[in-house]
């Protein structure tokens, strides 16, 4: 199998210079993505939520978004807005009054 040419990186943590020589394969491919720590973090979370390491979640990700001509049917859509949403943090419901005509529409005292 051919051989791809020697592979350097930085490990951000460390500032270590990463080596690897990596065979040419058909069915994988590896990639080396730069991320803001925030991102980096968001992921980190969303793949511990589904029992999943980054890359196995980050790689579902992208052979979703590989996929541009696969509809999904209804369920599957519902079942992702579902998922999507989950994410968010819970807010507790705003009471009556919050949402009362009168309290939106106040009239100026003076």
């Amino acid at each position: 199998m051919p051989r791809l040419p020697s592979i350097e990186s930085r490990d951000r943590r460390s500032g270590n210079t990463v080596k690897s020589d990596q065979e040419l394969t058909t069915s994988t491919m590896t990639l080396t993505i730069q991320l803001k720590p925030e991102v980096e973090a968001s992921l980190a979370a969303q793949a511990r939520a589904r029992g999943l390491t980054v890359a196995e979640y980050v790689g579902s990700l992208l052979e979703q978004l590989a996929q541009p001509g696969r509809q999904m049917s209804p369920e599957q859509r519902a079942n992702a807005l579902s998922e999507w949403a989950k994410e968010f943090p819970q807010a507790s419901p705003l009471s009556d009054e919050a949402v009362s005509r009168e309290s939106i529409y106040r009239r100026d005292p003076s």
